[in-house]
């Protein structure tokens, strides 16, 4: 997916750097027709119950949109530092949602099917900071 970073490096002991990403995840074949039967119960008078789970021709992309910066400097000839924050935002997730119950007759005998069915109803965002030192090993150092 496309994405575009920049670097900017103002001395020999400094770098700055930022990246913006894009991502999608394309629902499958099977999230899109399939029928799984995940349990079958005795329901309401007795009447056997299927949990069962639709697929959705209608489900959309799952997407993700990342930023990040970042910030190294070099403390010592032994030591560097790095200071990196990101966030993302997702949106259009995949979630397995209820919909009507029906009767069914095939196969029998007559039982209640509880259908749930794929959905886009989930957003979400994650943030950080992350701090790293970065010891370096001096050749022919002790």
């Amino acid at each position: 997916m496309p994405s575009g970073s920049v670097v900017w490096t103002p001395n020999d002991h400094q770098t700055l750097w930022g990246s913006i990403s894009r991502a999608v995840q394309t629902p499958s074949a099977l999230d899109a027709s399939v029928r799984f039967n995940i349990d079958v119960a005795s329901g309401p008078g007795g009447i056997p119950t299927v949990l069962s789970l639709f697929g959705n021709p209608q489900i959309l992309n799952e997407n993700l949109l990342a930023y990040q910066t970042g910030y190294r400097t070099t403390v010592s000839d032994r030591l560097s530092v790095d200071v990196a924050a990101y966030y993302n935002s997702y949106t259009d997730l995949h979630t397995e949602e209820p919909v009507t119950p029906f009767l069914e007759g095939s196969p029998s005998p007559t039982h209640l099917v509880e259908p749930y069915t794929y959905e886009n109803m989930m957003f979400g965002e994650m943030q950080g900071l992350k701090f790293s030192p970065i010891g370096r090993h001096r050749p022919g150092g002790r």
